[in-house]
């Protein structure tokens, strides 16, 4: 296997040096910049597995590089690791809306870079930081005919997609037929329930798969994990992966990663399937942003790790800000808008990296 390339940017030639130097030693292969404009020259012409980034830099800051990086989708699950002098909360804060992944302070320990750097990879896999989503094979099924028409057969095996709309614009309904879809393929699917009683959901995919949902779930196929009783209140719940007491994001990657397991959506068993969270709305309400960011990141970043799992991430229209909606655009390979007039409902591509974006709305059958 050939080692991963590491893209330093920063314009004090000792600290270059002495990255470079550490780095090599630790065997990965290394490329310098020095300065904002030269690490986006070179971010694009090396493909690097990952990038330290200094925050004050001539020409481009640190910001304003990770920014543009992020804008463009081949970088968007690229990892940034912010180098910088800075150690204001502010200053973190700020990295992290622009899509930094982590931030390490100078002086920095030799030790606990190389140790950061390799945790952020082990994490995400270098071929996942540069190459798009696939294309031409590998399409699975919506569980929507009418939007497998509108993707021209599906979504490739692995992405990961934002849906958007209005309560009762249909983005639900769509989770629970996504879901359906691969419990009728023999998929491992997992549910995470946020801002519905997990009655209520199991109820809707129950319907959704014909009445085959208790069956798949002793078959090993089917796991929901319960964040909903957090939002209600503290209430009691029944279900076996369930967040107890005050949420917390380090909790809640548990719970899921635990659930995760039993269905073999792991990096060693490699399961694939389908996963839908169902919403990460009031996630970006209460917490705060680059949280939500790093978790959302977490499980989109995982997908082709694990075997290949696609998932979607629900988001109701409305509830959360556009800065809060364009930072996790980053880690997304599209986004998917839905909504309803009337008895119709309604559907459009807003981004994909496979495919072409739509300006245009289609509708679309739920059933």
């Amino acid at each position: 296997m050939e080692p991963v390339k590491i893209l330093i940017a920063d314009d004090e030639p000792d600290i270059a040096l002495i990255l470079k130097t550490t780095l090599m030693r630790n065997g990965y292969t290394v490329v310098v910049a020095v300065d904002g404009e030269e690490a986006l020259e070179k971010a694009r012409a090396e493909r690097p597995g990952l990038l330290l980034l200094d925050l004050m830099m001539p020409k481009k800051d640190g910001y304003q590089v990770c920014r543009t990086l992020r804008e463009d989708p081949q970088f968007s699950l690229l990892p940034i690791v912010m180098l910088t002098a800075k150690g204001e909360a502010a200053d973190r804060l700020l990295g992290f809306e622009v899509g930094a992944d982590d931030y390490i302070i100078k002086p920095f320990d030799r030790d606990e870079l190389v140790a950061r750097v390799r945790a952020i990879l082990r994490r995400r896999p270098q071929q996942q930081a540069v190459q798009p989503v696939e294309t031409a094979e590998g399409l699975v099924p919506t569980g929507l005919p009418s939007l497998d028409r509108v993707l021209e057969g599906g979504v490739p095996k692995g992405t990961n997609l934002l849906v958007l709309g209005l309560i009762g614009s249909g983005k639900s309904s769509f989770g629970r037929r996504f879901v359906a879809a691969g419990l009728a393929s023999g998929e491992p699917c997992l549910c995470i329930s946020v801002d519905d009683n997990p009655s209520v959901v199991r109820q809707g995919l129950d319907e959704a798969a014909a009445g085959a949902l208790s069956t798949c779930e002793r078959a090993g196929l089917f796991r929901l994990v319960d964040a909903y009783s957090w939002c209600a209140g503290g209430a009691g719940t029944a279900e076996r992966f369930a967040v107890t007491g005050i949420l917390e994001l380090t909790q809640l990657s548990g719970v899921v990663s635990d659930a995760a397991g039993e269905l073999g959506q792991t990096i060693q068993d490699k399961r694939g399937g389908r996963r839908v969270i169902d919403s990460i709305s009031s996630l970006l309400v209460n917490f705060e942003l680059s949280s939500v960011q790093r978790f959302v990141a977490h499980l989109a970043r995982s997908a082709v790790a694990c075997g290949g799992v696609s998932s979607l991430f629900i988001v109701e229209g409305g509830a959360v800000s556009d800065q809060a909606l364009n930072n996790i655009r980053y880690v997304v390979d599209g986004v998917l808008e839905f909504r309803r007039e009337e008895t119709r409902h309604y559907v459009r591509v807003a981004s994909m990296k496979w495919r072409r974006a739509s300006p245009s709305w289609t509708e679309i059958t739920l059933t």
